[in-house]
């Protein structure tokens, strides 16, 4: 794959949702990720989540999040709260 020598950089955005919201924002989350996977540098894509208030989506890029790509069209009214960082591999010691 081209560009296999980039650095591998995590992108990850985390939710609390309203209990009731849990599901309706998980598969929303899911949807983002199979939209990330689209993207040719998105090495992985995977939605993680914690009843009854917390999902998270975790995404891997080659070189860089591909700025086309967002996770921010959330479904704001089920969201109370999110947060996005994107993280640089820490080689071992």
């Amino acid at each position: 794959m081209a560009g296999e020598d980039r650095e591998l950089v995590a992108r990850m955005w985390e939710a609390r949702v309203a209990p009731e919201q849990h599901n309706a924002t998980r598969e929303w989350a899911r949807s983002v990720a199979r939209s990330a996977e689209s993207y040719p540098d998105c090495e992985q894509a995977d939605v993680w989540a914690a009843p009854p208030d917390r999902v998270v989506l975790i995404t891997q890029w080659r070189g860089a999040v591909d700025p086309g790509w967002s996770e921010e069209a959330t479904p704001g009214a089920v969201v109370k709260r999110a947060h996005a960082w994107t993280f640089q591999k820490v080689s071992p010691l």
